[in-house]
């Protein structure tokens, strides 16, 4: 088995986000040259935190390589474990593992019962969600910037493994009363390229709101997390 071949079976082997974007209309070659790919990507890459998205490239690492009509990547490195492609017809497919599953042996406590000593095994951040879904959907926007994806675009995004994980308020760090029962999200719209340009946090929130639904937290502070989303925006995190 390849390189590239172990580190999609990593990702999948914990909790993982399949991110898929694309035209609504196919056509075989919506970037010309295969080798102009690399220079479409490289201009969407959103730098928003420490790492980007998705992961480019670094010094001292091999860079995204053509195969067929696509181009590729991946990285797996210590909680950054991700592989990407994009296709000519401007088909962008994202395996992303999720940080939390590869963030060491790390044991929160029980915001709402201090004393709780139960073990929980998978959590799921309330703010590095909202980043990761904020990236995604500005990522999206730069695509569209490059006029490839006239006249609609295509979001789909799937996060998997979510059965029996809490969620996480980072303000503590200590794990909530709000666990999904449900194994996977999916969410799936279709957008006009002009709303993307100019509603890109506000559909990303969209998505935020129906993932965390699923954990059953009714009355999130809407107000506390859109200006949350708005620091991380404007590089204040």
């Amino acid at each position: 088995m390849n390189q590239k071949d172990k580190t999609i079976n990593k990702i999948k082997s914990k909790g993982y986000w399949v991110i898929n974007i694309h035209p609504e209309v196919y056509q075989e070659k919506r970037i010309e040259q295969r080798s102009k790919i690399k220079d479409v990507v490289r201009n969407a890459v959103v730098g928003l935190r420490g790492w980007d998205y998705p992961h480019y490239f670094s010094v001292g690492e091999h860079e995204p390589y053509i195969i067929g009509n696509c181009m590729e990547s991946f990285k797996d490195w210590e909680n950054h474990i991700e592989f990407w492609r994009m296709t000519q017809s401007a088909n962008f497919v994202h395996l992303l593992a999720l940080r939390e599953d590869w963030s060491g042996n790390i044991k929160y406590q029980n915001v709402w019962a201090p004393g709780d000593k139960s073990t929980v095994e998978k959590i799921l951040s309330v703010f590095n969600t909202l980043y990761t879904l904020t990236e995604i959907f500005e990522f999206a926007k730069r695509l569209v910037q490059q006029n490839i994806f006239d006249p609609n675009v295509v979001i789909q995004l799937t996060l998997y493994d979510l059965l029996d994980r809490h969620l996480l308020a980072d303000s503590w760090p200590r794990i909530m009363p709000h666990v999904s029962k449900t194994y996977s999200w999916p969410w799936i719209n279709t957008y006009p390229v002009e709303d993307i340009l100019n509603k890109t946090y506000e559909f990303a929130f969209d998505a935020f709101r129906d993932l965390i639904d699923l954990f059953g937290w009714d009355n999130p502070p809407i107000d506390m997390l859109k200006n949350e989303q708005q620091k991380f925006v404007q590089g204040k995190i």
